[in-house]
């Protein structure tokens, strides 16, 4: 929403603040931005706060229709390339300089690390470091250079284990349906696909 208001004012205003809704204490040069919400001027930082005016019917149907803008859908795919980005360059610890998108190339697998980043942002590096551990110790190849999709394929096949381990919500039911996704032909397998 912060960058909806930075980026397009007028839309902000016609889709939450006509309503009194707005955002505070929000950095957006920040890797992962967060903030606050408030109404009417009144900072939201308490959870009877929240409960009692963001999870009512009305605000979910005001981000309902917000969802419907292309001025909120554009804010939305600048913050998903934004959060991509956050581990997408990462460098890999024990793994010669090499960072997580030298490792991990297709599209199925960015949606994997994504909807973990989303879930638990703090545990992506962590549990990519380990399924690479684990796989160079199989292959005995660390360079990702020679990786074929085959070996990114089993990577990930640890990776979504390793990532269930952690108390991600949810985890092995969100890693089936982004699996699903990709059988439908909605992401690719292959490695190299995902391109910036």
């Amino acid at each position: 929403m912060a960058t909806l208001k930075r980026d397009d004012p007028e839309a902000f205003t016609r889709l939450f603040g006509q309503y009194g809704l707005d955002v505070a204490k929000v950095d957006l040069a920040a890797l992962l931005p967060y903030g606050l919400f408030t109404m009417d001027g009144d900072l939201l930082n308490t959870a009877e706060k929240k409960e009692r005016i963001l999870r009512t019917p009305e605000m979910a149907y005001i981000f309902w229709c917000a969802g419907q803008d292309l001025a909120f859908q554009t804010a939305q795919i600048k913050n998903a390339t934004r959060r991509v980005f956050a581990f997408l360059n990462a460098p890999v610890p024990n793994h010669a300089g090499h960072t997580v998108h030298d490792y991990v190339t297709s599209e199925y697998g960015i949606a994997q690390l994504l909807d973990q980043h989303v879930n638990r942002p703090g545990h992506v590096l962590a549990t990519v470091s380990k399924a690479v551990d684990a796989i160079v110790a199989t292959l005995g190849k660390d360079d990702p250079a020679s990786w074929t999709t085959q070996d990114e394929r089993q990577m990930l096949e640890t990776y979504v284990t390793l990532r269930a381990s952690t108390s991600m919500t949810d985890s092995t039911k969100r890693a089936d349906a982004v699996a699903r996704a990709a059988d439908n032909g909605l992401a690719s397998r292959e490695r190299g696909s995902f391109v910036v």
